[in-house]
């Protein structure tokens, strides 16, 4: 599960630095394209996070002890994972 959470947070992350350079290199200011990046590539994170959190919860509802713990589990670290990306 931590693998599998590093690897969300390293997605996410570049989802947000790869705006931030593509702003910079439209020519906004540092603080304008930090600004674009977030509401943009935010979004992006957001959505794909959703999903993936709904996903592992559907695994909640499986019936099996060990698949509906590991669901929970790993939906709640990419929340996790969504909410360190987005502050």
């Amino acid at each position: 599960m931590e693998v599998m959470c590093l690897a969300f947070s390293i997605d996410y992350s570049l989802f947000i630095f790869t705006r931030y350079r593509q702003e910079l290199r439209a020519g906004l200011s540092h603080h304008k394209a930090v600004k674009e990046a977030m509401f943009w590539g935010g979004h992006v994170v957001l959505i794909s996070g959703t999903t993936i959190i709904v996903s592992f919860a559907g695994f909640y509802l499986l019936g099996s002890p060990f698949i509906s713990q590991t669901g929970l589990g790993n939906a709640i670290a990419v929340a996790l994972c969504v909410i360190v990306t987005l502050t």
